[in-house]
């Protein structure tokens, strides 16, 4: 099973003047989907994945719902993506 990279899981938070904007994985559908919040906290529907949130393992899914799964960067985002494609293919 490959590694998922440490994360934080207690949903978004916004760097407020600094101009970053970050990531919040949830659930669209029933698959996993990125939002963006900039740094005026507006939220934007990013992408919707292929990833079937039923395919990942239970705590991953849980995460996602929830909205606790959230990234700082694009190179970020592209990681936990990754990871969570193979997590779904080694099940």
């Amino acid at each position: 099973m490959g590694m998922l990279m440490p994360i934080r899981r207690y949903g978004y938070f916004l760097m407020a003047g600094v101009g970053i904007v970050c990531f919040l994985l949830g659930a669209y559908h029933g698959r996993v989907a990125v939002f963006s919040y900039d740094r005026d906290g507006n939220m934007q529907l990013k992408q919707i994945t292929e990833l079937k949130i039923d395919d990942l393992p239970p705590h991953w899914a849980q995460d996602i719902k929830l909205g606790r799964v959230k990234v700082d960067t694009e190179e970020q985002l592209g990681q936990v993506l990754d990871s969570l494609d193979e997590c779904r293919r080694d099940q």
